[in-house]
């Protein structure tokens, strides 16, 4: 169940976003009727199956408007609250802790969530990444690691501002077998 609840604040986190001044396309997208559609690999079933990420509407929680993100699994669902407050993206659901994420990216950026003993994000280098969805020049890649009490997590991260997530990559420890997952992005709808 963690693993569900990492890679969806993942997601989220990745995918959501701000629209600029200008009416551009946004750096992360965050409109009702967005989407992206992913084939996940997990070395535990040693099966693939595809995850679909929908944004399906907003809601007011906390005074606070936000944009309702659903993610359809095989077997599951799972839903987060995302908005923007300045330069800082927000998460939130009734199954996983508070989340912030700093954008825009840039290299050499590193930021920490308090929720965990010991965590740490950085975005390290951009790249041109390949995935079933097409080809993706300047790519930002971030590590995040995550440790806690018999909990480890890491991640390696391929986003494309104005697009999402391209590619994730995670291996999670959780008192019981080493867990990888890798997503690859197939068709998104913007």
């Amino acid at each position: 169940m963690k693993i569900i609840l990492l890679f969806s604040g993942t997601i989220l986190l990745i995918l959501c976003g701000c629209k600029n001044e200008n009416n551009q396309a946004e750096y992360f997208p965050n409109k009702v009727g967005n989407n992206w559609e992913y084939r996940v690999f997990d070395s535990i079933s040693n099966k693939s199956e595809s995850l679909i990420v929908s944004i399906i509407g907003n809601k007011i929680i906390n005074d606070v408007n936000s944009s309702v993100w659903l993610l359809s699994y095989t077997n599951q669902t799972d839903t987060f609250f995302v908005h923007q407050s300045q330069d800082s993206l927000i998460f939130n659901s009734n199954r996983s802790a508070k989340r912030i994420y700093f954008i825009p990216f840039s290299v050499n950026q590193v930021w920490k969530e308090s929720y965990f003993s010991s965590s740490n994000s950085k975005v390290i280098r951009t790249e041109d990444v390949k995935v079933y969805g097409g080809n993706f020049n300047e790519t930002f890649v971030i590590e995040r690691s995550i440790k806690g009490n018999n909990y480890s997590l890491y991640q390696k991260i391929y986003f494309k501002p104005n697009v999402g997530i391209i590619k994730l990559y995670t291996k999670e420890y959780n008192l019981g077998p080493v867990q990888t997952k890798t997503w690859e992005l197939i068709k998104f709808n913007l």
